[in-house]
C-alpha cells in the first residue's frame, strides 16, 4: 500500500497543531515519524486515519482521497492501527480480541493473517491465549495490540509508541517482529523513541518540530549529519 501526505493541517478546538505536513510510503517501506513529545505525531495519525478531521491538505491511499472520510471507512481500506498506549480490552481475552475485529485480506492473493499464523509470530499470545486483557504484562498487551492490527489484514500498518515503557529484552522482540512484518511485504508506519534501533530498521525518517517536517531523509542520511538527533530529538 502506497500513502501519501500532503500539506495536512489539522488541530482541535480551534488551534491548530498540524502545519503543512508531507509525508509518503511507498509499498512495503517502513518509514518512521521522529520528534519530542507534543511535536504532533499523533496528531499526524489521527489526521490520517480521519480520527482528527484535517482543515486542509489531502490524504491518498493508493491513489484515492480519503482525507475527511470517517475512520472505518479509511480503516477498511486496508489500514491497521496499533495505538499509543495499547487499549486492550480489560475483560476479552487474547482470542477474544482477534475474533473481534477480523476480517478478510482487501487484495487478492495477499496472505491472510490467520489466527494461527498470528500465534505463529507472537508464541507467548498463544500460550496466554484464554487470559483477559487485564492478565496480561505491558509487553504481552503490545504483542496483542499488533497481533489485533494483524487480525484486520492490512496493508499498512501503524504503530504509535510501539515499544513505550517496555523492557529492553520485550523491545528487542517488538523490533525483530516489525522487521518480519517489513519482510512480508506490509507498509508500516513508526512513531517511536529508541532511535538507534530505528535506524537499524526503517528505510527512510521524517521529523517533526513544533507540527512542522523539519528533516526527513535515509538512514545513510541520517546518520550523516552530525547533531541532528541531538537537535530534534534530545530530551
Amino acid at each position: 500500500m502506497r500513502l501519501e501526505v500532503r500539506e495536512l493541517e489539522a488541530g482541535y478546538d480551534g488551534t491548530q497543531v498540524l502545519f503543512g505536513v508531507d509525508l509518503a510510503i511507498g509499498e512495503g517501506e517502513l518509514v518512521t515519524l521522529l520528534g519530542r513529545n507534543g511535536m504532533g505525531k499523533t496528531t499526524c495519525i489521527r489526521a490520517i486515519l480521519g480520527l482528527v478531521r484535517p482543515s486542509s491538505g489531502r490524504v491518498t491511499v493508493d491513489g484515492r482521497e480519503v482525507a475527511g472520510l470517517p475512520p472505518h471507512r479509511i480503516a477498511r481500506l486496508g489500514i491497521g492501527l496499533v495505538p499509543e498506549g495499547r487499549q486492550v480490552f480489560a475483560s476479552l481475552t487474547v482470542e477474544e480480541h482477534l475474533l473481534a475485529v477480523a476480517r478478510p485480506p482487501t487484495r487478492r492473493g495477499y496472505q491472510p493473517w490467520t489466527r494461527d499464523r498470528i500465534f505463529a509470530l507472537f508464541p507467548r499470545l498463544a500460550e496466554r491465549r484464554n487470559s483477559r486483557g487485564n492478565q496480561l504484562s505491558g509487553g504481552e498487551q503490545q504483542m496483542l495490540a499488533i497481533a489485533r492490527a494483524l487480525s484486520t489484514n492490512p496493508e499498512l500498518l501503524i504503530l504509535d509508541e510501539a515499544t513505550e515503557g517496555l523492557a529492553p529484552l520485550v523491545r528487542r522482540e517488538i523490533w525483530q517482529v516489525l522487521a518480519e512484518l517489513r519482510a512480508a511485504g506490509l507498509s508500516i508506519l513508526l512513531v517511536d523513541k529508541h532511535v538507534e534501533a530505528l535506524l537499524r530498521l526503517a528505510d527512510r525518517h521524517y521529523v517533526m518540530e513544533k507540527g512542522r517536517v523539519v528533516w526527513r531523509g535515509s538512514t545513510a542520511a541520517f546518520r550523516a549529519e552530525p547533531g541532528l538527533a541531538e537537535r530534534y530529538l534530545g530530551v
